[in-house]
């Protein structure tokens, strides 16, 4: 996804969401869930393919799920 280059991404195993945010972006900063993308898995962890692409590791039903763009 062309607009997660250079971005950090993170989820949350309880919620569900992911959130992004600029690698140099202050210490502190306060996310809210309407800058979150949910998904409805038990996020464990992240991977990310040979070609960029970022993989989220879901541990409830298990699998591995690609992140890609909701228009």
């Amino acid at each position: 996804m062309p607009g997660l280059v250079g971005r950090f991404v993170f989820g949350d195993y309880g919620s569900g969401r992911i959130w992004n945010t600029a690698t140099d972006t202050a210490p502190t900063k306060t996310m809210t869930v309407a800058e979150a993308a949910s998904t409805g898995l038990a996020i464990a962890s992240f991977a990310e393919e040979q070609n960029g692409e970022i993989l989220v590791v879901d541990r409830s039903a298990g699998g591995v799920h690609r992140v890609i763009a909701v228009p």
